[in-house]
């Protein structure tokens, strides 16, 4: 979420990274997947309400912190209809190593 000018809280969010800082602690990987792709809002307090449940989306996220691009937010969605923001979400299943 560009827009909130914050830096991710981990700037090389890298599926492979993810991966091989786990098998460097020794947890065998069963499966791991990643998608890229869009989220869409329809309304700016479900944004509000996103940024809250992931804080690390935008770190140190707070309505009054972020009222002014907030506001520029719902007069984009009353422009546009809808707001898109990239997203890109990773599943990695593990086990730990040695014997099952």
């Amino acid at each position: 979420m560009g827009l909130f000018l914050a830096m991710p809280a981990v700037p090389e969010v890298k599926l492979d990274r993810f991966v091989a800082d786990a098998e460097r602690v020794g947890l065998i990987i069963e499966r791991a997947e990643q998608w890229w792709g869009s989220s869409t809002f329809s309304d700016v307090g479900a944004i509000v309400y996103y940024l809250t449940a992931i804080p690390w989306s935008v770190p140190g996220f707070s309505v009054a912190t972020h009222e002014s691009v907030l506001r520029e937010l719902q007069r984009k969605l009353e422009r546009d209809g809808a707001l898109q923001f990239r997203a890109g979400r990773f599943l990695i299943v593990t086990r730990k190593g040695g014997s099952a």
